[in-house]
Parts: C-alpha cells; structure tokens; sequence
C-alpha cells in the first residue's frame, strides 16, 4: 500500500513539467557541486593580476575577476561552500524544529506555553535582521553566519508541526495507540511524525531558496565566507565596484543564485501539489 502510495505520489509530480525541470536543475548543481575539482577549468584562487577583468572567452567561459581569477571555475567551486551551507542550516532547523513542535504540541501544557512564548518572541523581529544581528554579534565567517540563520529559522517550522500535532493527536490511530498504553515518544516518531513529514519535506524545499539567499546575501554583507573562498554572495560583493566597466563579474555569480532559488521554487511548489490528499480524489 505504502509503495502504491508513493509510486502515485511520483506519477503526480512527474505531469509538473516546471517542477520536474526544477528538480534537474537542481541535481546538476548538486553534481556540479560533487565533481567541482572535475569541471572547473583553473584554479579558483589563482591569482593573476595580468588576466583581470577579461570578458567571456573560450579561455574563460564566464571571464575573469579583479584578481585575473576564473569566474566559471569560482561559480562550481562555489556551489559547494552555497548549497552546503544552506543545506546544513536547513537540517539543523529540522533537527532542533521537529522535536519542539511535536512534543510542545502533544503534551501541552507548562512546555508548550514555555516553547511557544520563546517561539513568539524570536517571531517578533524580523528573522533576517535578526539573523544579521546574531551573525554581526558572533563575528564574520560562514560558520557564525549557519549559526545565526539556524537560531533564527527553526520557530517558524516549531509552529507548524505544533500545529499539525495538535490536529493529528486528536486521530483515532494516535488516540488507539494512546489507550494501549503506548509511550510519549514511540508516539510521536512512529504516529505523529509521519503525518507531518510530508508538509515539513515540502516547506523545506521552498526554504531551501531562502536560505541560499540569506547566506549569499549576509556573505554579500561580508558576514559570511571571507576572501578567498568562493562563495556567491561574496563574489557579489567582489564584484560592486567593477559592475559599469565589467559586469561580467557580479551577472554569472548573480544568475546562478536566481537559478538555484527559482528551481528550489519550482520544484517546492510541484512536491506540495504532489503530497496534496485533496488531489488524490482528482
């Protein structure tokens, strides 16, 4: 039954022709990330003052920096520390999410006022200032910059799942287990879990894109990675003062940022169509 179900569940999301492009574009930046050593073309830290600013050739496919580096070579190498980066957030604020919105939301409660009054207050700043003032407070470097953005961005996951706790503790599977004398935690990763995970998995592609942003932009800020390392926000900021003379610079780093995030959207919005129930009836 299981397999049928997920076998449907990819039958739906394969009619999505934008969010199945989505889902490419993103396996070759994941690719691209793995084989990075493989693609690019030059050494991403090179520096060779007498290349500087080179317009696109076959030499340099997206052209050179200030520093004569090779643009095409920095973008795949940069993919690694962008979607590593994001990636690592994300899991941390699934880690630290699931677990206080389920039990906040099962138990009730002294916890749950506790956590949701913490969850409350987090949510009354914006997060990304927020998350610039905690990255600005711990000091530069990408590290403080996952730091900052996963203390931030776990709250609005822990309202979620609490809220799809409440509802699905009141099921008569989760009630049936209950009576039987059925432990707080077997509970809530064996019954609890699995009815929210699919809404979670979706909300975390789309976040996906925000986060890719939220690191490229605190990097663009010069919170984030620091020179040498290539990163796309950073090469942004590498970039600014050379956009009239050679635009080149901040254009390719900028493209594959939109790309990512849009494919991330793509593909979020075609799994959420996907997992849909009210669509199984369709």
């Amino acid at each position: 039954m299981k397999q049928n179900l997920w076998s449907m569940y990819w039958q739906r999301l394969k009619q999505d022709k934008a969010g199945i492009c989505g889902l490419l574009i993103l396996l070759v930046f994941a690719g691209m990330a793995l084989t990075a050593p493989y693609l690019s073309l030059h050494d991403p830290l090179a520096v060779q003052l007498g290349a500087r600013l080179q317009n696109p050739s076959a030499q340099y496919p997206f052209g050179t920096d200030h520093l004569g580096r090779c643009i095409f070579s920095r973008v795949v190498y940069g993919a690694q520390v962008s979607l590593a980066a994001a990636g690592i957030v994300l899991a941390s604020v699934l880690i630290i999410s699931l677990p206080v919105g389920m039990f906040s939301g099962y138990t009730g409660g002294m916890a749950d006022q506790i956590f949701m009054r913490i969850v409350d207050t987090i949510l009354a700043f914006p997060l990304l200032i927020l998350a610039l003032a905690i990255a600005g407070f711990l000091g530069a470097g990408l590290v403080n910059v996952m730091l900052a953005l996963a203390a931030v961005w776990w709250v609005s996951y822990a309202r979620i799942v609490r809220g799809l706790t409440l509802a699905a503790k009141e099921k008569d599977f989760v009630m049936a287990a209950r009576a039987a004398g059925t432990k707080t935690i077997p509970i809530l990763y064996q019954h609890i879990l699995p009815h929210v995970l699919g809404t979670v998995i979706v909300l975390a592609t789309l976040d996906m894109g925000k986060l890719i942003m939220a690191v490229a932009g605190l990097s663009f800020l010069g919170l984030g990675a620091q020179p040498p390392t290539p990163e796309w926000g950073s090469m942004l900021n590498d970039g600014r003062p050379y956009f009239q003379a050679a635009p080149h610079v901040m254009l390719f780093p900028g493209l594959t940022i939109a790309t990512v995030v849009l494919s991330c959207n793509l593909f979020g919005d075609a799994l959420r169509d996907a997992l849909n129930p009210q669509g199984m009836t369709e």
